[in-house]
């Protein structure tokens, strides 16, 4: 290193086998795939040494879970310069099916026998470049403008601008909406005199801050029941510049603000409920919705919708929700196999659920209760308990409670929540929530809550190994429709996660190329309490995903509530409708 820095005075070196051995001559710290907490260790520490990871975050296939904790690090601890993720693009070649289908091939696809399996799509991208959904996360917190909560529910907002030669104000215009669930309520751009905020000082080599005010206001008459709010930040370019427009997003935030008068509903009656019973199938019906419960099993069997002309089903017949405990593996999880894809594998086979009672009753309000207490023998007898509620109004709700029994085996749920079928034909997407790209519960920061529409086939995400996709968290509501506007419509009593895919966790599970999946035309719908999430510190630690995100509590519930939304119904105000209506229940 002292020689090369002889020959080459005017340029930094690195050496990542050096460490921290200064007498080396380095002017980096650097290393490979150290954790958070050993980064925020260093930082602590006031080295003078500058610190790179030459490569983190190891981005195979459904990955980039935690980037938030190494840029939190990054951001606060000035001698922590960031790193470089593995790696930018998978590296792969087409190969052809023998049905003709073209698809990318890795270790094992071309005859070898010595091989690294798929360890050459380790990329942000797919190899013909499509962008995949784990970007979004990195473009977030790649953002060199960042901004900070002061009281955003009365416009306070602090702007860090971590860019090393650029005031704000020089090159940027901060707009603002302050969002009522999908809708804006009002929106501006933000005075220029505020954005008065400096670079990075070449002194202290801390970043430019500047308290900005955003003129929040929200009237008596913006308010709904049950709704949410948020002001929504977007620092774009004044003028184009390389290729980008004017106007070009560079940096955004988006905050909840909370009322200071929350709008109280007004009760509402609705019609009794008709309840009928044939043998172990119990009957329940209003104007517009049929829900048929089979005792014997211990769960829903039939959903119909009115449509205005006929009643169409909602749910395949037979195939209401049912306990939902495992996921594909993603490559993190595999690990090579000997990974926590172990420990997901042991929750596939759920066995039969064994009802152990059932009681079905009238409220004084007229809804129809039926309250479900079962188990699964094969899964330690994991108690899966739920309180169906019928109104009048035409929807059901569900509260349901999932009690595991963990073990050496079951050592964590991968996945809490109900699966059902949705009938082919409803293919049109929508939720709102976090989006649009899928999001789990260890990477969601890069997205905002919105309205998304989207297709089922296209809420499949295609790796290049078969895996676990399509997952959305922070979900208010989830409708699956057909071409008409009618269909099927799932509320969250609070939040709640989803997929909605043409496949099967287990057929997603055992497919090796994306090609191999052959799509069902039903759908399958799983709505979850919590789903494990992806991990990212790597690809090959047996548990990845960090403790924090593997699901282990000793009890977890939700709830949801399920019914028909048609062309003439705006879902987000019949979704807050019907959440108004559960929860003054």
């Amino acid at each position: 290193m002292r020689v090369l820095h002889a020959e080459t005075a005017d340029r930094p070196w690195h050496y990542e086998q050096a460490k921290r051995m200064t007498e080396t001559g380095i002017d980096v710290y650097s290393g490979m795939y150290y954790r958070p907490e050993v980064l925020v260790e260093y930082g602590k520490s006031d080295a003078a040494l500058p610190m790179i990871e030459c490569e983190y975050e190891h981005a195979m296939g459904n990955s980039e879970g935690n980037f938030d904790e190494y840029w939190d690090a990054y951001d606060t601890y000035r001698n922590l310069q960031g790193g470089f993720i593995w790696d930018f693009v998978d590296q792969s070649i087409y190969l052809t099916a023998a049905d003709g289908t073209r698809y990318f091939g890795y270790g094992g696809d071309y005859g070898e026998n010595v091989h690294d399996d798929n360890f050459c799509a380790n990329g942000l991208l797919l190899p013909d470049r499509t962008v995949q959904p784990e970007m979004a996360e990195v473009r977030y917190h790649y953002q060199q403008i960042k901004f900070q909560n002061v009281d955003a529910s009365h416009g306070r907002v602090l702007l860090k601008n971590f860019c090393l030669f650029t005031d704000i104000a020089e090159k940027y215009e901060l707009h603002w909406s302050i969002q009522r669930d999908d809708a804006i309520l009002r929106e501006g751009m933000l005075d220029a005199a505020q954005l008065d905020i400096p670079c990075v000082d070449s002194l202290t080599n801390q970043p430019g801050a500047g308290e900005v005010q955003i003129p929040v206001t929200l009237t008596e008459s913006d308010l709904r029941p049950s709704s949410e709010y948020f002001l929504n930040l977007s620092l774009c370019l004044k003028e184009g510049e390389k290729g980008l427009p004017a106007g070009y997003r560079v940096a955004r935030e988006q905050f909840t603000i909370v009322p200071e008068v929350n709008q109280m509903a007004e009760e509402a009656t609705q019609p009794p409920v008709t309840i009928s019973q044939e043998g172990n199938i119990l009957r329940a019906e209003t104007e517009t919705l049929r829900v048929e419960f089979d005792e014997t099993l211990g769960r829903i069997t039939s959903l119909q919708g009115w449509d205005g002309t006929q009643w169409r089903d909602l749910l395949v017949p037979g195939e209401g929700p049912q306990g939902d405990f495992f996921r594909a593996s993603t490559d993190n999880d595999r690990a090579f196999g000997a990974g926590q894809n172990i420990y997901i594998g042991m929750w596939q086979e759920k066995g039969d659920y064994r009802v152990q009672s059932v009681e079905t009753g009238r409220q004084a309000d007229g809804t129809a209760t039926v309250t479900v207490r079962g188990s699964y023998p094969a899964l330690n007898n994991l108690a899966l308990n739920t309180v169906y509620t019928v109104f009048g109004g035409g929807y059901v709700g569900a509260e349901v409670e999932i009690v595991p029994n963990y073990n050496d085996d079951l050592a964590f749920l991968p996945v809490a929540g109900m699966t059902m079928q949705v009938p082919q034909g409803y293919e049109q997407l929508t939720w709102l929530g976090n989006g649009p790209e899928e999001t789990y519960i260890d990477r969601y920061r890069g997205t905002t809550v919105g309205k998304w529409q989207t297709t089922v086939t296209d809420n499949f995400f295609p790796y290049v190994q078969s895996s676990e996709t399509g997952n959305h968290v922070g979900v208010r509501y989830v409708a699956l429709t057909d071409e008409t506007g009618f269909g099927f419509m799932a509320a969250a009593q609070e939040t709640m996660e989803f997929s909605a895919l043409h496949y099967t966790a287990e057929e997603l599970d055992r497919a090796v190329h994306p090609y191999e999946l052959q799509a069902e035309a039903d759908t399958t719908l799983r709505l979850n309490a919590i789903q494990l999430g992806v991990g990212g510190d790597d690809g090959w630690t047996r548990l990845v995903t960090h403790e924090q995100y593997r699901p282990h509590a000793p009890v977890y519930r939700y709830g949801f509530i399920l019914g028909a939304v048609t062309s003439d119904n705006d879902a987000t105000a019949l979704a807050r409708s019907w959440q108004t209506s559960v929860a003054a229940k």
